[in-house]
């Protein structure tokens, strides 16, 4: 995938969340398919500063059910500070993650 050379991107649009230890989790939608009929693909920046390598970045294509699985495998506890995916966000009543046996 090609990106534009005056490619540029902030958390209007995309998904942050937030974990403990300065950790943070983030998906910048490049060719985002919402009606889930082919894979969708994300930029997936992740940063975990007590890990080495501490940050990876990396494209991804995955389908947005298996995104939403994937997240609450992963992520579960962490906040949302941007939720933009095309659908909902799996969080409780504080707006963490939750695990997809709590929905």
């Amino acid at each position: 995938m090609n990106f534009p050379e005056d490619f540029a991107e902030s958390e209007r649009g995309n998904t942050w969340l937030l974990g403990d230890n300065d950790n943070h989790y983030i998906l910048i939608g490049l060719n985002v398919c919402n009606n889930d009929i082919e894979a969708s693909h994300y930029l997936e920046i992740s940063m975990v500063p007590d890990n080495y390598p501490g940050f990876t970045i990396e494209t991804i294509s995955i389908y947005n059910e298996e995104l939403k699985k994937f997240i609450q495998d992963r992520y579960a506890g962490w906040a949302v500070r941007k939720w933009n995916l095309p659908f909902d966000a799996p969080v409780d009543e504080v707006g963490e993650i939750k695990e997809e046996d709590e929905l």
